[in-house]
């Protein structure tokens, strides 16, 4: 159910001749993953150097793209994560409630907000719910270690689930007052920063107005008119 409705809510943008304008941003030069002589201009090498894509976000588009291409992998992405977060919480209010419509309302209400999920597309910040969910129900269900190594792993898709997840399971220590839970929450912590630490690389390079403003696509006739005036 939660799979159809995914497909449902993103059937506009799964048309060929539709795209999310985030894609022209941050997964057309993915086509480079399978043919390295395209998109070796300029502007491309500043873009690419002007943002940190997380490793293992980075890997699992090079993978795909061998076979298809990253824009359309990355929309199918974004509405198989809707459906397990969906699924997901599901489970969560399975486990909390004994009342069995319980856990397909929350699910309803929960998929009924998509828009403001930010799964189209399958950015990096669609990770968000899949990763803390999934450490909520591990959590939940006293397998402290999985949920520390979940809440850890996220930080090679998107480093703020990574946090996020490790929050989670730090004030669920404090209102709990559980020391065994706190070992695992601080053992996240320490998992998540390592992992953004080791695979983050340096800082991202700055592109400047003046910089900008060479390109044609910042000017007044461009698509960015973030530097105009």
């Amino acid at each position: 159910a939660c799979t159809l409705v995914a497909v449902a809510v993103s059937r506009r943008l799964l048309a060929a001749d539709v795209f999310s304008s985030d894609a022209f941003v941050h997964q057309y030069w993915m086509w480079s993953f399978r043919d390295p002589a395209l998109f070796t201009d300029a502007l491309t090498a500043e873009l690419r150097g002007s943002a940190r894509y997380p490793d293992g976000y980075e890997l699992l588009f090079r993978l795909a793209a061998q076979v298809v291409s990253p824009i359309v992998f990355g929309e199918w992405l974004g509405v198989a994560l809707m459906a397990l977060s969906g699924w997901l919480v599901f489970l969560i209010v399975r486990e909390h409630e004994p009342w069995r419509p319980a856990a397909w309302i929350a699910a309803a209400l929960f998929l009924a907000l998509i828009d403001i999920h930010r799964f189209h597309g399958g950015f990096p910040r669609a990770f968000v719910h899949p990763v803390v969910l999934l450490c909520v129900l591990l959590a939940m269900r006293r397998r402290d270690a999985a949920a520390a190594a979940v809440a850890a792993g996220g930080a090679l898709v998107y480093p703020t689930a990574a946090l996020l997840a490790a929050g989670v399971l730090a004030v669920a220590a404090l209102l709990l007052r559980d020391r065994r839970r706190a070992a695992f929450a601080a053992l996240a912590l320490a998992g998540t920063v390592g992992l953004v630490l080791v695979s983050g690389g340096g800082a991202p390079s700055v592109l400047t107005a003046a910089e900008a403003r060479a390109y044609p696509e910042f000017g007044a006739h461009g698509p960015l008119h973030y530097f105009v005036p």
